[in-house]
């Protein structure tokens, strides 16, 4: 297990394929009465890819990445139930039902076993899911995952916001509204380097912003997780239960999972690895995708 700063393995920036006509496709499924929505192509073992933020989806997260992994697996990445394509649920889902919902999703696909990358939201998901099924999990990678820290880490207006929905819609109505505002979000909250920000970026980010759907699955969500000061789901105490093979994957500057709790479930986790970005921020498949692919295929092999 390697953890720290020195300790660390840093990323070297090798190992990224080359796009192919690979690239996953669309398709659909129903899942316990939803239709679910989900991207699949490549070859070899089934890897399944988890997105998070609060305007998430499987393309908007791990788009760059898609297609240089679809060279060495069999990628899957849905949109979770309320997000991008897929059908809302009704009532929201809770964390504990997004754990159900991917083993059911999987044996709708007849996927016995898969590895598991999570990001964000979805690494709380993807590790939850490797404890209650690590028979389901070849191995897992967790990107500036949730569920590693008791305490919210957010700065005070977006806390105030997610605690209270009056405050939330404006919130969000204000970063529709103003154009100005997404790119200082992005730059200054989200992103550990603001030149990555592009506007190519900016408007993959508009259009779904511009929908109501994803905002609402993720603030009631969200407003279920958090509590007076904490979350209400931390995997903390049955890390070193995990049976299933475990690198993080962080970024030194996020913001919003801060680094330290990777670090310390590295240390917990039985012979996990830790590998950091320098100079990362928090939305690292987008930031540093090349990092991705490259923990992807030398973690996996």
């Amino acid at each position: 297990m390697t953890t720290g700063g020195a300790g660390a393995e840093p990323f070297s920036g090798r190992g990224a394929a080359n796009p192919t006509s690979l690239e996953p496709t669309p398709h659909t499924l129903r899942v316990d009465g939803l239709r679910v929505h989900y991207l699949r192509g490549g070859r070899g073992t089934p890897l399944v890819l988890l997105h998070g933020f609060n305007v998430g989806s499987s393309r908007l997260t791990y788009g760059p990445s898609l297609a240089p992994l679809a060279e060495r697996f069999d990628v899957i990445a849905p949109d979770l139930p309320g997000y991008g394509l897929s059908d809302a649920p009704d009532p929201f889902y809770t964390t504990e039902d997004y754990v159900r919902f991917l083993t059911r999703f999987l044996d709708a696909l007849c996927v016995r076993r898969a590895h598991l990358v999570g990001f964000s939201k979805g690494g709380g998901i993807a590790l939850g899911a490797a404890l209650e099924h690590p028979e389901r999990f070849y191995k897992l990678i967790l990107v500036s995952a949730y569920a590693l820290n008791r305490t919210p880490q957010l700065p005070l207006l977006p806390y105030l916001a997610l605690r209270s929905p009056w405050l939330s819609q404006i919130f969000w109505r204000t970063l529709r509204r103003y154009r100005r505002l997404l790119p200082w979000y992005l730059k200054n909250v989200i992103f550990g380097d603001a030149q990555k920000v592009t506007e190519q970026l900016l408007e993959e980010v508009r259009e779904p912003l511009s929908h109501e759907g994803s905002e609402a699955a993720f603030m009631a969500w969200l407003r279920g997780e958090m509590g007076l000061l904490r979350f209400r789901t931390d995997y903390r105490a049955q890390l070193g239960d995990l049976q299933v093979p475990t690198l993080l994957l962080h970024g030194t500057r996020d913001l919003v999972v801060p680094v330290w709790g990777a670090r310390r479930a590295a240390r917990r986790i039985p012979n996990a690895r830790l590998r950091l970005v320098p100079r990362c921020g928090h939305w690292l498949p987008r930031e540093a995708p090349e990092a991705l692919i490259e923990a992807a295929t030398t973690f996996f092999g």
